[in-house]
Formats: structure tokens, C-alpha cells, sequence
């Protein structure tokens, strides 16, 4: 296998160094005969195809089209300096040269979180509609949607509960999670205090206590909505839970508690 993937990545060098119509990118494809070739692949949105130019052993370019469906599996080296890639223009070209081709998913989910931290919620709308085109699970993987999500809040928020819907039925308990949270986020963002706990942030801290990863912000967030109700024995023992079992998370700092 080692010297499979050896001969693999030499003959796809060699493809790198001509002069293709498009940006490629160098794949190896298995059918499901277990037959093989390897090429310079770029997905084609439109068509909803890939395109791959590879040689014949006589060294004669070859151009092919082929749908998802055809394709056993589709390996794909790691970009050059991903591991370290955190620059919002770096991840964009990948998102763009690699979309359908692996490394679209990580490098969006970088760039999502970077657009998150800036607020920038068309940015992260026009990477997740990227990425929907090629794989519509986007919206309920858990890796993108909830970056999808908080931005719809703010930018689209009349489709968002038909996705929340189906995702808190989710078996995937962290996903049903956060999709309650939004849910409570969209419902606070329409006055609704008591509806954004009883359908957002008190299901979860009540609910999901199994699901460490989302508590922080479903207690400070469920702090917040009694305080507006001016109940704040409740908001209390929210606050005091978060300081307690999570003072270590970004939320409790948001108090002046982290540890």
C-alpha cells in the first residue's frame, strides 16, 4: 500500500507540472471494481460532477467527467501547511480549490470560526451555501451547522426553524443540543424571554446534562433570560452552577469567575 500511495503521489507531481485549463487538484480515485486512476480533479458545482484530466501510460492527457455516485473512494492529500493555516484568505482558496475534494469541510469549519469571532454572518452563510451545493448535510453536520445556525439567527431567520425542527430530533445528542440552543437564541431575538427558556436554554441545562460541551453556554444564557424576568433566585442558581462545574469555560469569565 505504501508503495502504491509512492507511485500515486510521483505520477500526480508530474500532473502538477503541466498546463491544465483549471486550478486542479490531485486525487486518487477508486471505483467500485477497485479500479483506479490518478488525476487532477476540480469539482464542477454546475453540473454537479468531477472533471479529471489524467494520462495514459503512453503519457496522452485524458479528460473525464464523473458523478459522486460512481466513486468507491476519493483520497486527497492534505493541502500544503493546513496544520498551521489560519489566515481567513488562506482557508478561502481552500474552501474554494478543495470544495467536494475532503479538505473543504475542515477548512470551512476554521473559517466559520473565524467569521464567528468577527460577527461576520453573511461570511459564514456564503461558505455554508459553498459547501450545501456539494452536500446538503452541511446544515446538520455537526462540524458547520452550528456556526450555519447562530448566522441565520441574525440573517435568515424565518427557514431556521423547519432545520431546528428536524435536528432536535436528532439522535446525535450533541446536535439535538445545540440545535435547542438556537432555537433559544432565535426565540430571544423576537423579546420572548420565558419561551427562549422553556424551548431553548433551561431544556438543555435541564435535559442535556450529558452533553458537557454545550452546559456553559445553555447556564449563562438561561441566567441572562430569569434576569430579564426579574427571577432571580433561578438566575442565581444558574450562575452559581456555571461558576461551580464549569469555571473554566469562556462563559464563567463572561461573569468574572474563570478559574
Amino acid at each position: 500500500m505504501r508503495q502504491r500511495w509512492k507511485q500515486w503521489s510521483m505520477a500526480a507531481a508530474l500532473l502538477a507540472g503541466t498546463t491544465l485549463a483549471m486550478a486542479d487538484v490531485r486525487v486518487r480515485i477508486t471505483f467500485a471494481d477497485n479500479q483506479q486512476i490518478v488525476g487532477m480533479a476540480q469539482w464542477q458545482a454546475v453540473q454537479k460532477q468531477y472533471r479529471i484530466e489524467s494520462r495514459t501510460p503512453e503519457g496522452v492527457p485524458v479528460i473525464r467527467t464523473f458523478q459522486p455516485r460512481e466513486i468507491k473512494q476519493l483520497e486527497v492529500p492534505k493541502p500544503q501547511g493546513f496544520d498551521t493555516m489560519n489566515k481567513a484568505e488562506d482557508l478561502e482558496k481552500i474552501v474554494k480549490e478543495y470544495l467536494m475534494l475532503e479538505w473543504d469541510i475542515p477548512a470551512a469549519v476554521r473559517l466559520m470560526k473565524i467569521y464567528s469571532d468577527a460577527k461576520r454572518y453573511d461570511d459564514i452563510l456564503r461558505i455554508g451555501d459553498a459547501i450545501k451545493a456539494g452536500k446538503p448535510e452541511a446544515e446538520f453536520r455537526l462540524e458547520t451547522a452550528p456556526y450555519i445556525w447562530a448566522a441565520m439567527v441574525v440573517k435568515r431567520p424565518a427557514r431556521l426553524p423547519e432545520l431546528l425542527d428536524k435536528a432536535v430530533s436528532s439522535p446525535n445528542r450533541e446536535l439535538a443540543a445545540m440545535a435547542a440552543m438556537r432555537r433559544g437564541d432565535l426565540i430571544a431575538s423576537e423579546g420572548r424571554p420565558r419561551d427562549a427558556l422553556k424551548d431553548g436554554y433551561l431544556r438543555v441545562a435541564m435535559l442535556f446534562k450529558d452533553v458537557p460541551a454545550v452546559q456553559p453556554e445553555a447556564l449563562y444564557k438561561a441566567m441572562i433570560a430569569f434576569e430579564e424576568l426579574k427571577q432571580t433566585p433561578y438566575a442565581d442558581k444558574m450562575r452559581q452552577e456555571l461558576l461551580g462545574k464549569y469555571g473554566n469555560s469562556p462563559y464563567a469569565a463572561l461573569l468574572g469567575g474563570g478559574k
